[in-house]
């Protein structure tokens, strides 16, 4: 390690293991010899993957999976039940932190709308986006037909590899494909069928984020993909914060450092779902599909626009949601988007932003990094004075898409829709979110910075806005990480602060 960084208290942003070596993945103020830089706000930052040694890096990973656990135990306390009124006099349960409650359900939002926000109306900026109901109306029609257009879409993403591999590597193209996980049952047969993408030559790396599963651990999946005579390379990191937001970071900066130029990030959850509602159908729609679509969207928009405005692109799937459970329609289709979309047109005036929460994006890291993300200017704005944070930081949780929905709005950035035609998955309810109120609270609350956060990038009603973002719970941008006090030389489970 000496050389590389100084020695001293570091944010670990994830230790990544690849090639049958471990690496810690760094930001950092200090330059490095061999690390990348960007700007955070006004400040450049450095990002270095270094390779280090542990004395056991098995009661490593055990003493930052405790260490997690007990971060995020902390974050889920001091609820208290509220309602969200929508703009038709409809009202639902959801559960928030006080100063949510207060704040962001009652008169002092409904005047911050009326006085800062009537003049941050934002520019249409969408490309290529189906309505839920043109989506409705596409599998309304007899399974005959349905069927047989589905199967020109999936046969169009499979027939143009040689095609597609020619373009990016003339072009020097990197792709690579984030998917975080903790804990997922399906994660082995989504990693097969990403990697199939990796062995089609259009994918450049797979890198799976994990927050220290304790069950369906990804170096055992690809093990026992290995046993049975499936060997497919992935990059491993175990992201030292406590949820999807820090997964995501990690799994940025991770591939910032090596170069790629776009990443196309995927719940890990992703399941085949036309299979559910039409049995022994001949076309599957799954994570496969998913990335090929992608990687279509991201090469047919360098194509015709240029490669340099698909690097400042925001690539965004839109998809039919199909419930299997009557709670986790009230849970994912119909209440959450519903109370978003609300929120968005109600406080932003925003009627073209037609899928407020998708997990599955493509962007270039540094896009993401420089304009979509956290900078420490905005965290001390907010009341952040920690040394946890280090440069641009994208936020937890839900938070995560609803500020980057926000800040795109806002500043009137361009997307681009990823037309799916259908969810990635039959919802169920994770044990994690059994608490359909939560869930809300989360959301909404994710939502409130999204936008506050926005309008502070965007200069509009600025001073407003900080009052109103200081009342954001201090959780939802993270508050608490892994520390590493480097000395030199090998790293032992005591090192970890």
């Amino acid at each position: 390690m000496a050389g590389r960084f100084p020695t001293g208290r570091h944010v670990i942003l994830g230790t990544a293991e690849k090639d049958g070596n471990i690496f810690l993945v760094m930001d950092l103020s200090e330059k490095t010899a061999q690390g990348r830089s960007y700007m955070s706000g006004a400040i450049r930052r450095y990002i270095d993957i270094i390779p280090v040694d542990f004395y056991d890096y098995e009661s490593y990973k055990a003493v930052c999976r405790k260490k997690i656990g007990e971060i995020k135990k902390r974050r889920r306390t001091g609820r208290k039940n509220a309602v969200y009124t929508f703009m038709n006099g409809e009202e639902i349960n959801i559960s928030v932190k006080e100063d949510v409650a207060e704040n962001f359900l009652g008169t002092k939002m409904s005047r911050f709308v009326d006085t800062v926000l009537s003049n941050a109306r934002p520019a249409p900026n969408f490309h290529g986006a189906v309505t839920e109901e043109s989506i409705r109306k596409f599998f309304s029609r007899d399974r005959e037909a349905i069927i047989k257009d589905l199967k020109k879409i999936q046969e169009g993403l499979y027939s143009h590899d040689s095609k597609w591999r020619k373009y990016l590597s003339d072009n020097g193209i990197s792709l690579a494909v984030i998917m975080p996980t903790y804990n997922e049952s399906n994660l082995r047969r989504n990693i097969q069928l990403v990697g199939n993408v990796r062995k089609a030559g259009l994918l450049e790396e797979i890198i799976i984020t994990d927050g220290y599963s304790v069950r369906h651990e990804p170096s055992d999946v690809l093990r026992s993909l290995e046993s049975t005579g499936n060997k497919i390379d992935c990059t491993i990191i175990r992201q030292n914060g406590a949820g999807k937001g820090e997964a995501i970071e990690s799994a940025v900066k991770y591939a910032f450092a090596e170069g790629h130029d776009f990443c196309i990030i995927l719940d890990s959850d992703n399941m085949p779902a036309l299979s559910r509602i039409m049995p022994d159908t001949p076309v599957d729609i799954d994570i496969e599909f998913f990335v090929r679509n992608f990687i279509k969207s991201i090469i047919g928009h360098a194509q015709e626009n240029g490669l340099a405005k698909a690097k400042k692109t925001f690539f965004k799937a839109s998809y039919m949601r199909i419930p299997q459970l009557k709670k986790s329609f009230d849970l994912r289709f119909g209440i959450v988007t519903k109370m978003v979309k609300d929120f968005y047109s109600r406080a932003l005036g925003s009627e073209h932003n037609l899928y407020p929460l998708s997990g599955e994006v493509a962007f270039n890291p540094q896009f993401l990094l420089e304009k979509l993300s956290l900078t420490r200017e905005l965290l001390e704005m907010s009341g952040m004075k920690t040394s946890q944070y280090c440069g641009s930081n994208v936020p937890g949780g839900f938070c995560l898409e609803t500020v980057w929905n926000s800040i795109i709005d806002i500043m009137g950035y361009d997307i681009r829709y990823v037309n799916m035609y259908l969810h990635h998955h039959g919802p169920v309810i994770k044990s994690t979110k059994t608490d359909i109120e939560e869930q809300l609270g989360e959301v909404l609350t994710g939502t409130f910075a999204g936008m506050l956060a926005g309008l502070i990038y965007a200069g509009k009603g600025q001073d407003a806005a900080v009052r109103m973002l200081r009342h954001i719970p201090l959780d939802v941008w993270r508050a608490d990480r892994l520390i590493l006090n480097l000395t030199g030389g090998k790293i032992k489970s005591s090192d970890i602060l």
